[in-house]
């Protein structure tokens, strides 16, 4: 059995309310509308386009202007010598990022084996229907898509029918979710998803690259077009090796990197009987989640429904918008950045340190930005994310240790 983390209605209500209307909270946290004089304002984009986050190009856009939605100022104050500030800090109100999940399946010939395809309908029928899940938005898609085999001109789609390369035509097929995404409060939104489930049958090939590939992409593009406000997260499904388009595992492996590198887009990797546990791991260590969820026969439709439930809470929970300077031309010295809690019994604020990654997240907990060098939100580890969802009523607050002053 998978061991996962304890669920508890707190996550529901307060993801939902994120989700939905907008509140600022995660756990137990008691976060308030921003109504401060002088806020830090939503970003604006931040790449020239969606394509860049899966090609890896670096670009710079522009930044939000201040404004009521962004991070309450608690405090700040600065420091230099001669009369020059060299060095302002600031304490910004932590505000949780609402989630969308792209959930890609594979429904290749080998699913029908070991009750596989079954397994899979069950436990995502069982998580679209969980009340825990309700506050995620969630859009599916299953490759590869089916064709005629006596057809001489099948359509371009998610498959090597007409494209064995599968080039940019047959991703951007694989891109389009065969359900476009929308909440799962939404009964009518989990019914069709179930439908969708029960209308496919295993067939096909396995072309895991152009599958990832498009999968990645639909989320950089709703991340930009949210404005960093909302996260996207992959959860990749297959139960084998790549058998066609482009079968390089480095190659896979650099798709979910560029999406990670380029829009902060996390992908989580569950591995079902059959496939290989070593270049499932290395798909989501490249995609910021460390190592996947591997699903074996016996309890599968248990565990599987346990690891999406893990992903979610992982996902979800304690993930915050990144502060953005009151002036877009001041930048944030990001080692300087600390993550504070204060519990709701009235004790000591303590610090969350800032660790590498989601990979280097151990028993002390701390947290780590979605990108190193340009960070759109920041991540709590397990630990400390558990730590502050016991916590009913408990706060945490982001301090600015540096924001250097830009050019006039």
């Amino acid at each position: 059995m998978l061991n996962a983390r304890p669920w508890t209605s707190r996550v529901l209500s307060l993801s939902a309310l994120a989700l939905l209307s907008g509140v600022s909270a995660v756990g137990g946290l008691a976060c308030t509308p921003n109504k401060a004089t002088g806020t830090f304002g939503s970003g604006g984009d931040s790449t020239s386009g969606a394509t860049e986050a899966t090609t890896g190009t670096n670009s710079t856009g522009s930044a939000g202007s201040g404004g009521e939605g962004g991070s309450s100022i608690v405090g700040s104050s600065g420091s230099g010598t001669g009369g020059q500030e060299a060095c302002a800090q600031a304490t910004a109100e932590a505000k949780l990022i609402p989630l969308s999940i792209f959930i890609a399946v594979d429904k290749s010939g080998s699913m029908i084996s070991d009750n596989k395809w079954d397994n899979v309908k069950s436990a995502f029928t069982q998580f679209f229907l969980e009340p825990n899940a309700a506050g995620i938005g969630v859009a599916l898609r299953f490759w590869p898509d089916s064709f005629d085999f006596s057809d001489p001109s099948p359509p371009i789609a998610c498959n090597d029918a007409v494209d064995f390369s599968c080039g940019p035509a047959v991703v951007a097929a694989c891109e389009q979710p065969e359900v476009d995404v929308g909440p799962l409060s939404d009964p009518a939104h989990a019914q069709k998803l179930i439908a969708a489930f029960n209308a496919h049958q295993p067939d096909g090939s396995t072309p895991t690259s152009a599958a990832l590939d498009g999968a990645t992409k639909w989320a950089a593009k709703f991340v930009f077009n949210h404005n960093h406000a909302e996260q996207a997260i992959v959860v990749l499904v297959t139960d084998g090796e790549p058998t066609t388009c482009d079968i390089n595992p480095t190659s896979i492996n650099k798709i979910a990197e560029k999406a990670l590198d380029g829009a902060g887009v996390l992908t989580f990797a569950v591995g079902l009987a059959g496939s290989n546990q070593a270049t499932m791991n290395a798909i989501a260590q490249a995609g910021g989640t460390g190592q996947a969820f591997m699903i074996n026969n016996g309890m599968a439709a248990q565990d599987l429904l346990d690891a999406l439930k893990q992903i979610q809470a992982n996902a979800v929970s304690c993930s915050f918008a990144m502060p953005l300077p009151p002036n877009p031309k001041d930048e944030i010295d990001l080692e300087k950045v600390d993550v504070n809690y204060t519990p709701s019994n009235g004790g000591a604020k303590s610090k969350f340190g800032q660790v590498a990654g989601a990979f280097a997240c151990g028993a002390a907990g701390g947290f780590y930005y979605d990108n190193p060098t340009k960070p759109t939100t920041i991540n709590l580890c397990p630990a400390s994310c558990s730590k502050v969802q016991i916590d009913n009523g408990a706060k945490v607050d982001i301090f600015l240790g540096c924001i250097k002053k830009g050019p006039a």
